[in-house]
């Protein structure tokens, strides 16, 4: 079964954020995004807790391109949603922007209210990435 990616206003920009810091890596985060819309539970992805009946779920994206392997990369934050066959990407950043768990929790439940808003008002798309490759 495919996932359709449901791109919100909220996460493009920290995703263009992450592209400034790594621009070389923008092929492989789009590759993974890519593998997560076929499969969004696969090994390197963990459920994250504390969301109720919501599948939210932590992956580790690595960064080859900057010798960084998945445990020192990125980390992808995103809701599933099995009934629509939709995935919803809440927060990226790099391992270490966050000193503690509890803030990355309080950043994924700020994003959630604000995607939650953007979803309401039509302000999100489905597409295959969320920043179309340059022509």
């Amino acid at each position: 079964m495919s996932f359709e990616l449901l791109c919100c206003p909220t996460f493009k920009s920290q995703f263009e954020e992450i592209l400034v810091t790594f621009p070389k890596s923008e092929a492989s985060i789009n590759q993974h995004l890519s593998e997560l819309q076929n499969n969004p539970r696969y090994r390197d992805t963990d459920l994250y807790p504390g969301f109720g009946q919501l599948i939210v779920i932590k992956a580790r994206i690595p960064l080859p391109e900057y010798k960084f392997s998945a445990r020192e990369g990125l980390r992808f934050i995103f809701l599933v949603n099995r009934e629509k066959n939709v995935i919803v990407p809440i927060l990226i950043f790099k391992k270490g922007e966050f000193k503690k768990e509890h803030q990355v929790i309080s950043k994924v439940k700020e994003n959630l209210k604000m995607l939650l808003a953007e979803i309401e008002t039509g302000k999100c798309v489905k597409s295959g990435f969320c920043r179309e490759p340059p022509v």
